[in-house]
């Protein structure tokens, strides 16, 4: 390390390193060739055709979503597709405040988790068809038995 360069902390990962502009070089950035940008171009068109023709089902998306919401937080989701179904499909109509109106239960639930799925005994473990319901603020709204 050349002793007149200034010396700074770098963080590289999880580790800090001291050293200096000569040692930590940043790389130049390369040109894309026009051939790479048009194969690349031509690919997520075909992507895009593809999501056009064959969209997800809007209840298969929201199943696999709260099934990897729970995975990841080290729950077991024992609730198959036709019971979850069936929860969203027996659930009475709920009150919109933005609509003033009854809504459907399944046009209600949003990304923003209005209405979601969850454990009707907030301590167990696992998401089956015994322990499933539908929670809305932190009350429970619906269940299957």
């Amino acid at each position: 390390m050349n002793s007149k360069a200034p010396t700074k902390l770098y963080k590289i990962g999880g580790m800090n390193i001291l050293g200096t502009d000569d040692d930590f070089r940043k790389s130049t950035v390369e040109a894309v060739s026009g051939g790479f940008e048009a194969a690349l171009d031509n690919k997520n068109r075909q992507a895009r055709k593809y999501r056009a023709k064959h969209p997800i089902e809007r209840m298969r998306n929201r199943f696999d979503r709260m099934k990897s919401y729970y995975f990841k937080n080290g729950l077991d989701w024992n609730l198959d597709f036709d019971d979850f179904i069936r929860l969203w499909e027996t659930a009475p109509d709920i009150w919109d405040e933005d609509k003033g109106e009854f809504v459907n239960a399944k046009d209600f639930a949003d990304r923003r988790g209005k209405l979601r799925v969850a454990r009707k005994r907030s301590l167990d473990k696992y998401i089956d068809y015994s322990n499933a319901c539908l929670k809305y603020r932190g009350t429970i709204h619906h269940a299957l038995q």
